[in-house]
């Protein structure tokens, strides 16, 4: 039994209303999503309402259009008008993963009289996002074009284990006898990569398994073509395609904790298997590609420092740059990922401020006087493709940024340890080559001596 806080009498433990008086009882104090004192409340219940009156005998909705957009707006609504976004946030949960259950909810509440129907859903809803708190394991299985002669390679086995990846092998995926026939379809003749998540929120497991194969590929990209540049030229201008990674993911399963299929109903198991394909056919061999032992020493001087977090995030924005089939997007990925880097070195600053860091770091690397004007002419380009969607765009232009991010990167890789934080790199660029910088040290260690 269990007590009413408006009453004070006992009640059922199952009870959603107070057997006495009436009172909405809520559900408990670990989870409690509740509504604020707002009239916009009926508004809320009339789409929620309106949903449920899409529903057949069946338990199928008609307008499945219009439910989709119902269901965006009942999040919204829950959003301005309760604790909810506290709430998921507390829990690492997203409304992903919650609003795709506000159909079974209508469903089961469906019979509820029209006056309770909001708190009825509430409850609901928070016996749901109970449910969904509950710790999982996932492994996300991807497809690559990597050469499976890097299947014994213990130096790429430490590279994948520095981004959380390990090499899967295609015994292991666990069939039914139902599915036996389709095996050999999952099959590959290149590297199937796995990344091994524990959490309570699918979505943001599968991002962060996601974020670990990127920049693994951005780690691998920047070895391959640093300070490369990508010159193309095509007949055909509407079927152009400016990537400069050759590296890519042609599918992604996704497996229970014993290698079972995480979906294992025959629609969703036939679109795995003929909506996909598996493989690649450009086999990616990293001729060029200098594979260790210097890069595994590079990754174990990034390991041992605070800044480990933010180069993977680096890399990955890398990849996802160099991966951009587009041209001009490509040229915006590049340059969002210097502005964020110097960002992260020297806080917040404007347009101005940002280009006399770019300069800087293009000094330090170049004896080239004419920079400055190649810097100046992009930046104007990319304030048109932003503000007023005109591309004017060259591959050179793609090439420059690109450039600036080779050595950006190059830059935090050769005094990482040298740093303790991102903002020591900005001592490094500020103050290197300068004429005055004995007196300044004495200066700083005289204030520190000193005693107030």
């Amino acid at each position: 039994m269990k007590t009413c806080a408006n009453c004070g009498n006992e009640i059922r433990n199952k009870a959603i209303y107070c057997d006495i008086c009436g009172n909405f009882l809520g559900i408990n104090n670990k989870i409690d999503v509740i509504y604020k004192e707002n009239p916009k409340k009926e508004e809320l219940k009339k789409i929620l309402l309106y949903s449920l009156s899409l529903l057949n005998d069946d338990s199928t909705f008609s307008g499945s259009s219009d439910m989709l957009f119902n269901i965006s707006i009942i999040s919204d609504y829950l959003q301005s008008l309760t604790n909810i976004g506290q709430i998921l946030n507390n829990n690492n949960l997203t409304f992903n993963t919650i609003s795709r259950n506000y159909i079974p909810i209508l469903i089961k509440i469906k019979d509820v009289p029209e006056e309770y129907f909001l708190d009825y859903f509430l409850f609901e809803l928070n016996n749901t996002i109970e449910k969904n708190n509950s710790k999982l394991t996932k492994k996300f299985i991807f497809y690559t074009n990597i050469d499976s002669k890097f299947i014994d390679n213990e130096e790429f086995k430490i590279i994948l284990d520095f981004f959380k990846l390990r090499i899967f092998n295609f015994h292991d995926f666990r069939f039914t006898i139902k599915q036996e026939r389709a095996k050999k379809k999952f099959d590959s003749k290149f590297i199937m990569l796995e990344s091994k998540i524990t959490g309570n929120n699918f979505h943001i497991m599968e991002n962060e398994a996601i974020n670990n194969i990127y920049s693994l590929y951005g780690f691998i990209t920047f070895l391959h073509v640093f300070n490369v540049k990508s010159e193309k030229f095509f007949a055909n201008v509407f079927n152009s395609n400016f990537q400069v990674s050759d590296l890519d993911i042609s599918a992604r399963v996704i497996l229970n904790e014993d290698n079972s299929f995480h979906i294992n109903d025959k629609h969703n198991l036939t679109d795995i298997i003929y909506s996909k394909k598996l493989d690649k056919s450009k086999l990616m061999k990293f001729n060029n590609m200098p594979i260790l032992p210097e890069s595994i020493e590079v990754l174990a001087d990034i390991k041992r420092k605070k800044v480990l977090s933010e180069f993977k995030n680096i890399f990955n924005c890398y990849y996802l740059a160099n991966n951009e089939e587009d041209l001009s997007n490509s040229f915006i990925k590049f340059w969002s990922l210097n502005e964020r880097v110097f960002k992260k070195i020297y806080g917040k600053k404007n347009d101005n401020i940002l280009m006399n860091n770019i300069e800087k770091l293009l000094k330090f690397y170049s004896n080239n006087k004419f920079f400055k004007y190649k810097l100046n002419m992009i930046r104007q380009k990319r304030n048109k493709l932003v503000h007023e969607n005109i591309s004017e765009i060259t591959q050179e232009d793609r090439n420059f940024v690109k450039h600036i991010s080779d050595l950006l990167i190059y830059f935090l890789m050769e005094f990482d340890d040298k740093i303790k934080s991102f903002s020591d790199y900005g001592l490094i660029l500020d103050n290197y080559g300068e004429n005055n910088i004995a007196h300044k040290i004495n200066l700083m260690e005289y204030a520190c001596e000193l005693k107030r």
